[in-house]
């Protein structure tokens, strides 16, 4: 009986000595010098600009900039005033190097939402001639950098069905970086 005290004991003690998340301890969160992150791309011409000061201290539920694992795939997330970005790359492993999303892989794939003209429009990998390209330049301390462009295909409605879309392949982004993207597993 004994026994059994001192192990609850023990358990109770020990359990409070766990003061952060798993993410935060991944992210070393409390300490250590700020994380600089940023997202940066155009869209059609018209710049797309998101700079977090410290990638660290974001809540792991709703973050503004991080790369996720989902299954079968990672999304790297940027919530911008112009909309949300979702960049997928289907791999079971993240590593450097480039990854390339298309018709050929996927069927009608979202990749982000961006405002025009005062729209909001989901813009997707759609047509036979859209795609995502990125390229992970660089995987370290649980953060990761690269670049990435692509030609995508804008939803008109969706509340049909079929769904109407614009004119395929009109959605050009280019100049596409992020630098120090916290992952989250």
């Amino acid at each position: 009986m004994k026994f059994y005290s001192i192990a609850i004991v023990a358990a109770i003690f020990l359990s409070s000595c766990l003061k952060e998340s798993i993410p935060e301890a991944m992210m070393n969160k409390k300490n250590g010098p700020k994380v600089k992150a940023t997202f940066n791309c155009k869209v059609n011409g018209d710049p797309v600009i998101l700079l977090l000061e410290d990638a660290r201290d974001q809540s792991t539920a709703n973050y503004s900039l991080a790369c996720t694992k989902e299954v079968g795939h990672y999304s790297l997330y940027a919530r911008t005033s112009s909309g949300g970005k979702m960049l997928y790359f289907v791999t079971d492993s993240l590593a450097v190097g480039n990854y390339r999303t298309s018709t050929a892989n996927v069927w009608q794939m979202w990749i982000m939402d961006h405002a025009f003209n005062g729209f909001s429009y989901s813009h997707f990998i759609h047509a036979s001639g859209d795609y995502l390209d990125i390229n992970i330049t660089s995987h370290a301390n649980g953060y990761i950098s690269g670049n990435f462009s692509g030609r995508l295909t804008p939803l008109i409605d969706g509340g049909t069905n079929p769904y109407i879309f614009g004119p395929s392949s009109s959605t050009i982004v280019t100049e596409g970086s992020f630098s120090n993207v916290p992952v989250f597993y």
